[in-house]
């Protein structure tokens, strides 16, 4: 027999486990990762915004009709949603060991979409993210300005523009993301004296100054069709 073969003869059990352990060792630094075998369940996140609201009403306008579609797809083991104060929703959808990720992402937007038309059209102008995420965390990079020269928000900016769609096309990257991110924003303190005053509600004031944050498209001046042959031609904006 094979074991007794190596039991009479220690020296060749032990070179052998050597050369096992080294081609071990070889076939690790080089495997791709997408060939191991796959461990933790698949993980597909949504993710909602609805500015302004809070938890409660996130509950009850976001979160009910996208997990009552959501729950129940093919796979699916379990879901965790969270609803913070910040008016961001997140829902978790786990599935089972070796369920096709792709294929679970393609799923739960199909669940998302049918969803859409009883969310609050602030949800729906914003949309609604889908996708897929392991649950592991490979890497934690921290940045930070040398003698205090940029702020945060400066500096977090910095990063969503230049370095962060940098990371996500690095090939077997799943997904990068900026921690407590802190963008520019408007931010709009309303008097309620003034409010009450002038007969306004605060969705109205946020409507007016939407209208004037957009950008229209006014045309071109010495576009075709034209008789003429101008040198230029110029692209108004309004």
């Amino acid at each position: 027999m094979i074991s007794q073969f190596f039991i009479r003869r220690p020296r060749v059990a032990l070179i052998s486990a050597i050369a096992v352990v080294l081609l071990g060792l070889i076939a690790l630094s080089v495997l791709p990762g997408k060939e191991y075998p796959a461990l933790t369940p698949p993980q597909i996140v949504v993710t909602a915004r609805y500015p302004g609201a809070d938890s409660e009403t996130i509950a009850k306008t976001v979160a009910a009709p996208l997990e009552e579609a959501i729950n129940g797809v093919d796979g699916m083991l379990y879901m965790v949603s969270s609803s913070t104060s910040a008016g961001v929703y997140t829902l978790n959808v786990y599935f089972e060991v070796g369920w096709d990720p792709n294929v679970a992402k393609m799923d739960v937007n199909n669940c998302v979409q049918l969803a859409l038309p009883m969310l609050p059209e602030e949800v729906r102008r914003l949309g609604v993210e889908v996708r897929e995420r392991s649950p592991d965390m490979l890497k934690v990079v921290a940045f930070y300005s040398e003698g205090g020269q940029r702020d945060v928000v400066e500096l977090a900016n910095f990063l969503l523009i230049n370095v962060i769609d940098e990371l996500k096309r690095i090939p077997g990257v799943g997904d990068a993301v900026l921690v407590d991110p802190k963008v520019y924003s408007i931010r709009v303190w309303l008097l309620p004296d003034k409010l009450s005053m002038y007969g306004l509600t605060p969705l109205e004031v946020y409507q007016a100054i939407s209208r004037q944050n957009q950008q229209f498209t006014a045309g071109a001046l010495a576009d075709e069709p034209t008789t003429e042959r101008p040198f230029f031609t110029y692209v108004l904006r309004g």
